[in-house]
């Protein structure tokens, strides 16, 4: 299983919104990040992700920072790679970013009826990769496009700062004994074991705790909370799901587990996942762990989930 793009599709996945002001042209360090950029006219830092955003104009700029190699993430941006995620390659450049030799590509992607275009920038090192997308509708691109671009290229990274990993979040969690917080993407906390492989294989447990990027609105949260499972990258032959609603953080939710395969190798694995609900924001927990070890890590999983406080 390619755990980091599993990962990264899990950030992607996630959407909510708002709140903190900017001034337009001068850098803000966003926290939680080692990244800071000068966000156009508008735009707020985010109060539920790594980024900022235009309420207004349905408009976000968001950055992650992936524990894969720049060269890996940018080869995998491929026509190919990219349309299997719903998205359609208009351009890809070199470009200066921050400063440092990164790529720029431009797609579009439709979301909720509606069709948008995203600026991605790549930049960073042997191990990490820093990624700045910006998004806005396609009707505004004319109006927003150069100066989103400008937005994304001015990103600069500093890998030498020392920062917390909780910096920023809406939520905390309580690690397990043997899971513990390795890293954090936008809103999204990845625990795995402390002694774990660089590259995860189906048997070592990975879960993933993170809150919505954009506003979701929930009619039905067990139907949801299908629907969602259904979206984890990189698995194939979902079934068996059983479900219950319970409470986390005083909030309603919904708790399943349910049956897959690793795509990659075959490798019969459990899903576990509990969603809260908070309006139109939710509380994602998902873990995946091969089946054999599946009794030795769900009651875990289930821990941590239920350990979730809301800031």
């Amino acid at each position: 299983m390619s755990r980091s793009h599993l990962i990264l599709t899990a950030v992607l996945v996630l959407v909510c919104g708002d709140v903190g002001l900017v001034r337009a042209g001068e850098p803000v360090r966003i926290p939680g990040t080692k990244v800071s950029l000068e966000a156009p006219d508008g735009f707020e830092l985010a109060a539920n992700f790594d980024g900022f955003f235009d309420e207004q104009r349905a408009s976000s700029i968001a950055v992650s920072e992936v524990p894969t190699s720049v060269e890996e993430m940018a080869s995998g941006m491929s026509s190919e790679a990219l349309a299997a995620g719903g998205m359609t390659l208009l351009q890809t450049e070199p470009a200066k970013v921050g400063g440092r030799d990164g790529q720029l590509l431009r797609v579009t992607q439709k979301a909720n009826g509606a069709e948008f275009e995203k600026w991605l920038a790549l930049v960073g090192d042997s191990s990490t990769t820093i990624m700045i997308v910006a998004t806005y509708p396609k009707a505004l691109s004319q109006a927003l496009r150069d100066e989103l671009r400008a937005a994304v290229t001015s990103a600069v990274w500093r890998p030498e700062l020392e920062i917390g990993l909780l910096d920023g979040l809406p939520f905390r969690i309580e690690e397990s004994e043997r899971l513990k917080v390795q890293r954090r993407m936008q809103s999204t906390l990845l625990l795995t074991r402390e002694n774990a492989p660089a590259v995860l294989s189906p048997s070592e447990p990975l879960l993933v705790v993170g809150n919505s990027i954009s506003p979701v609105a929930i009619e039905d949260l067990e139907s949801f909370s299908k629907a969602r499972v259904a979206q984890t990258a990189e698995l194939v032959g979902l079934e068996n799901i059983e479900g219950q609603k319970i409470e986390l953080a005083g909030l309603s939710a919904y708790e399943l587990t349910a049956s897959a395969k690793d795509e990659q190798t075959g490798t019969p694995v459990t899903v576990y996942q509990a969603i809260a609900a908070e309006g139109d924001t939710y509380y994602l927990v998902q873990g995946i762990i091969s089946a054999e070890s599946a009794d030795d890590y769900l009651a875990e999983f289930k821990q941590v989930a239920r350990s979730l406080k809301l800031q």
